[in-house]
């Protein structure tokens, strides 16, 4: 039986259960049951998933707000809202910098983002999180992180870097992506991307 802060579907009676069930529960962990039910609907309900992740963050957990905050970027880009979900990883890397024990891959996802959704105003912006985000093993996303950078150095005209982080990004590439949408590209669509990029 599924956990009832886990559940895929969502009508009226499932969320007064969800209610019922979460006003019973420790304050301390309300932010983490509403953040795994709305990572739980990402899927099949966006909207619904961003209501909960929204009020997931707004309770401020420093243990949980990283994570919600990239949980709530995710049903934003689901929706195509790309400014809420950079907004939301920008969220996430403050609440970071503020309390280093709590930890996610939002500088590298935030990067990501920008370079696949060709938001140049930001791109130096992202190549600085990428830098951070290098000398940080347990942060650093490989594959996500060269082909955020491999993209915008191609878009800035630095094509020597660009095509050695999409040769790189390519190494790494799962040898059975499906057609599966990550920030709102497909894995097929990216790796024709890098295979351009890398010549």
């Amino acid at each position: 039986m599924t956990d009832w802060y886990r559940r895929a579907e969502w009508n009226e009676e499932i969320a007064a259960d969800f209610e019922a069930r979460l006003a019973r529960a420790r304050p301390s962990s309300r932010a983490q049951y509403l953040s795994l039910q709305g990572y739980a609907l990402l899927g099949a309900n966006s909207e619904a998933a961003e209501t909960l992740l929204q009020r997931a963050v707004s309770l401020e957990d420093e243990g949980e707000l990283p994570r919600a905050c990239c949980y709530l970027a995710l049903a934003r880009v689901a929706q195509g809202n790309v400014d809420g979900a950079i907004d939301a990883y920008d969220i996430a890397i403050d609440a970071e910098r503020q309390n280093s024990r709590h930890r996610s891959t939002a500088g590298v996802d935030r990067a990501f983002l920008i370079a696949v959704h060709g938001r140049r105003d930001l791109y130096w912006t992202a190549l600085d999180q990428l830098a951070m985000a290098e000398g940080d093993e347990w942060s650093l996303a490989g594959l996500e992180a060269l082909a955020a950078e491999a993209i915008i150095r191609s878009e800035t005209g630095d094509n020597q870097r660009a095509q050695l982080r999409a040769s790189e990004a390519l190494e790494q590439f799962p040898p059975d992506a499906d057609d599966a949408q990550w920030a709102g590209i497909s894995f097929t669509t990216l790796k024709s991307r890098l295979e351009a990029i890398a010549g």
